[in-house]
């Protein structure tokens, strides 16, 4: 599996929708969503995703 990895913005930005006192878990927890995000927007910008059409016949086979 490939480390997460997140920007500072990023981290800024999840950092900024808290307020000055947080739990731990949930403020790592954001972190790691908003990385998984970025990774995804990264793929998709490389032309690594699936288009629609694809994900719907992946999707039959479950």
């Amino acid at each position: 599996m490939d480390a997460l990895v997140i920007s500072k913005e990023g981290l800024h930005e999840v950092l900024s929708k808290f307020p000055d006192t947080v739990i731990l878990e949930g403020f790592i927890e954001s972190i790691i969503i908003h990385a998984k995000i970025e990774k995804g927007v990264a793929e998709l910008e490389r032309g690594e995703g699936m288009d629609w059409e694809d994900v719907k016949k992946e999707m039959d086979k479950w």
